[in-house]
């Protein structure tokens, strides 16, 4: 199998991705990639074909004690391009970063009493270990079980005890099957959990959200919903997938998934536009989506603006704030690969992703903030000494 390693010779951040097809083999490269590297913590995003047992013990064996936390992907963002049956790492210096990692199970029974002690409890370990770096030193990033419908309540769980700092993440996937994602965390790999990693570092930093979609006139009322369940059985008092079929002008027997990621639909809030994702049909022509819905929520359906124009607006944006990033970890919904994908569009994001050092991978659901989102792109972008 091709394997591609891909290092970033900088002080502070290194990345590398390989392709080869066994554990042993993928862990042996990237142990060669990040030899020698002073490593506070390794980020590590990996096909679902890897056996998650092994790999996250053969990576637990080999960087012990550094922590590796990661997650199953819908497909990587490395250097290299968007790929497929690989893994990809990221590793932060331990002079410039410390981390405190915590693992949330059984999202099932998501307490948001709990998850503010667990965060709580990682602002203080990073306050004991090395205090204020700076007035905003301090940044937060989760992974979440993908399949567990609980990302809205733990992102806002998580941001609502953070003291302010920021929150981004990304939401584990499996490349569509929609079976089982999986957390790797300390050696082991958990289901129906999360994993919340606060940072500390005098570096420079932001964190961002962005997607390229337009309002059109068209609206949609949820008037009857599922939300624990996240499907919407009714729209405008009619069959979900019908009146979504009929607002698009696209026979209900023909929508896919393609149809979905073309026209999403969107809720306001704040005077902003956030897309609520349709993951697909279920029986009595129920809608099931990606992230909450209820009763009563306003749809309005957005429509593809300029990609490159949006994703060039937001280097810039991320340039100005920070200077040339050293890193910018990325999560980016699958449903904008499929785009890229259908709109021959691939290789231009792949350039300048390349050129501005965007590293990780393609998502069921992204987290900024307090919300939980789909259908955009979402990180953190690390800058120069």
């Amino acid at each position: 199998m091709e394997t591609q390693i891909v290092s970033q010779p900088t002080t502070d951040v290194w990345y590398a991705a390989t392709r080869e097809d066994t554990v042993d083999a993928a862990v042996s490269e990237l142990q060669t990639s990040f030899g020698g590297r002073y490593i506070s913590l390794l980020f590590v995003f990996f096909s679902p074909h890897y056996d998650a047992a092994k790999l996250a013990q053969a990576l637990h064996n080999t960087f012990s004690p550094v922590p590796v936390i990661g997650c199953t992907t819908s497909g990587g963002i490395s250097p290299e391009g968007m790929v497929e049956a690989s893994i990809v790492a990221v590793g932060f210096s331990t002079e410039t970063f410390a981390f405190a990692p915590r693992l949330i199970q059984g999202l099932e029974q998501l307490s948001v009493a709990d998850v503010g002690t667990v965060v709580r409890d990682a602002l203080h370990a990073l306050d004991r270990r090395v205090g204020s770096l700076g007035a905003a030193d301090t940044f937060a990033i989760m992974l979440a079980d993908g399949l567990s419908k609980k990302e809205d309540q733990l992102a806002a769980a998580f941001y609502g005890a953070l003291r302010g700092a920021p929150l981004v993440g990304g939401s584990a996937a499996d490349h569509m099957t929609f079976d089982r994602t999986r957390i790797i965390y300390d050696g082991q790999v958990h289901e129906d959990a999360a994993a919340l990693v606060v940072a500390r570092t005098p570096l420079p930093f932001c964190t961002f959200s962005s997607d390229h979609y337009q309002p059109t006139p068209i609206r949609l009322v949820v008037t009857s919903a599922d939300s624990d369940q996240r499907l919407v059985h009714e729209l405008n008092a009619a069959p979900a997938a019908k009146e979504y079929a009929a607002a698009v002008a696209t026979p209900c027997a023909e929508l896919t998934v393609g149809s979905f990621a073309e026209h999403p639909l969107a809720v306001r809030v704040g005077g902003e536009f956030f897309v609520r994702a349709i993951k697909g049909i279920e029986k009595n022509s129920a809608l099931s989506f990606m992230s909450a819905v209820d009763e009563g929520v306003v749809f309005t359906i957005v429509e593809p603006g300029d990609l490159m124009a949006s994703i060039e607006g937001l280097l810039e944006d991320i340039r100005g704030q920070i200077g040339q990033p050293q890193l910018i970890l990325g999560f980016e919904c699958l449903f904008r690969r499929l785009e890229f994908e259908r709109s021959q569009m691939k290789q231009a994001v792949e350039a300048i992703y390349a050129a501005n050092n965007v590293v990780g991978f393609h998502t069921y659901g992204e987290q900024f903030r307090a919300m939980h989102l789909n259908q955009t792109l979402t990180g953190l972008a690390i800058g120069p000494r």
